[in-house]
């Protein structure tokens, strides 16, 4: 018996609950005891089925149960798979939603009804509870077995629980795909010729090849492979266009390390295969962008604030309703950082959050205010071509020793971004760069030409 947390319902969700529940039987003060763990799955129950040799059954078999909620007979059916010593011998079938069901319903070729779609409601085929969620029905059905005196008992059963690993959801058996399917005719096959794809089908239901109509998908790759395509896909392949001669192959794919097999290995294939050539000589694996909480920062979990909300500007309101946002991460509204900003802080800190943006906004402006400082004492810094470097760099035999330190420092700051940059060390590089401007030229070189740089007669 499990509480677990699921996305859409206020309340946890139980799990890991045998519930027993009757079927009334037509004509008979009799009732029919089944078990589930799936309680809103009745809904889209079509036979009640024991086992042949159960004599507490004999009288019964081919008689019918009427449903309690929706106006429907189910035909008691037998079948020498049921196990007559588990519970009371007696299984409930819903063919679409459990794969030992689905069998069933074929072999016995029992009416195939969807009673959960795909957005997690109750379909039209529930009566009362359409539309509805499914885990809210669980609870609503529990309580009217109850006043309908049709309630048993409950157990604790252990269960296997299929959970998306991206939203967390449970994931719904389903198994819609029957051509008897009244509400549902498409059965999806995957098969290497014609004659595959029809023989598939044909053998699965017993049903002739004239009466199986084909149709193939348009798009039958997924994610992953489409983006295995990528790298020269993008340059109008199969054509040998101007831009695939050109770019093709690339030199650098940068991804990130948990998807390594998942895209790069799928583009190495891909590639050799279909053009024979490596689509990449390098790979550089970025590190993970996680917040203060050290949580990984995901479209899956939902806590990836968009950038132009980081770029301009987001309210701590519409911050927590449109992103699921930690408050140690981002406990006040985000103001604009801008564009410059934002690559400072992404390359210089390992977590992105309020911290790291306001320091690296704060190294920007300090960065703005020395050089908007220096270069108005003799330029007209309105004017944007008032400072035109020169094509090589040439001492004046003027400069002081602490021109010359300066200098050094500045020396070692390229050198160390060039090698950073050669090795896709970006925090290398934005350390260096954060260093010798707050630390060398602002905290040393400012403060010890402050009084010849202020004086009126410089």
């Amino acid at each position: 018996r499990t509480l677990i947390h699921v996305p859409g319902y206020e309340q946890p969700i139980e799990f890991g609950v045998l519930i027993y529940f009757a079927y009334p039987v037509e004509n008979s003060n009799e009732k029919i005891i089944v078990a589930t763990t799936r309680l809103e799955t009745m809904l889209g129950g079509t036979a009640i089925i024991v086992h042949p040799d159960d004599q507490r059954y004999k009288h019964l078999q081919d008689k019918y149960v009427q449903h309690p909620f929706v106006s429907r007979r189910l035909p008691i059916l037998t079948d020498t798979t049921v196990d007559p010593t588990f519970g009371f011998g007696a299984v409930k079938v819903t063919p679409v939603h459990d794969q030992n069901d689905f069998e069933y319903g074929r072999r016995l070729s029992l009416q195939f009804i969807t009673c959960i779609n795909d957005d997690g409601l109750m379909s039209s085929e529930c009566g009362l509870y359409s539309g509805n969620p499914r885990f809210e029905v669980r609870q609503q059905l529990l309580n009217d077995l109850k006043q309908r005196d049709l309630y048993y008992d409950s157990k604790e059963n252990e269960m296997i629980l299929p959970i998306c690993s991206h939203s967390k959801d449970i994931i719904e058996p389903s198994n819609d795909i029957s051509a008897g399917n009244e509400t549902n005719n498409d059965y999806w096959v995957s098969a290497h010729s014609y004659d595959e794809a029809l023989d598939k089908p044909s053998k699965r239901f017993n049903i002739s090849k004239d009466k199986i109509q084909l149709t193939q998908d348009e798009d039958i790759l997924d994610t992953w492979f489409s983006s295995s395509l990528v790298p020269f896909s993008s340059f109008d392949w199969p054509t040998e266009t101007d831009d695939f001669k050109n770019f093709f192959p690339t030199t650098l794919l940068e991804t990130g390390h948990d998807i390594l097999l998942f895209s790069a290995a799928r583009m190495v294939m891909i590639s050799l295969e279909l053009t024979d050539r490596l689509p990449f000589t390098q790979i550089y694996l970025h590190p993970m962008v996680e917040g203060a909480s050290e949580r990984k920062v995901s479209q899956s979990l939902g806590n990836v604030i968009h950038s132009p909300n980081l770029i301009h500007d987001i309210s701590l309101e519409k911050l927590q309703k449109q992103f699921k946002i930690s408050k140690e991460d981002y406990p006040y509204n985000i103001p604009g950082c801008g564009i410059d900003i934002l690559r400072f802080a992404c390359y210089q800190y390992i977590n992105l959050d309020e911290f790291s943006l306001n320091d690296a906004r704060t190294f920007c402006y300090q960065l703005w205010k020395i050089i908007r400082s220096t270069m108005s004492k003799n330029l007209d810094i309105n004017d944007l071509n008032c400072f035109q470097p020169p094509t090589e760099f040439t001492l004046t035999g003027m400069e002081k020793p602490c021109d010359l330190w300066t200098l050094s420092r500045l020396s070692y700051a390229i050198e160390q971004c060039e090698i950073g940059f050669n090795k896709y060390r970006f925090r290398q590089i934005t350390t260096t760069i954060y260093n010798f401007w707050i630390y060398d030229f602002l905290d040393f070189y400012m403060e010890y030409i402050k009084k010849d740089f202020c004086s009126s007669e410089g």
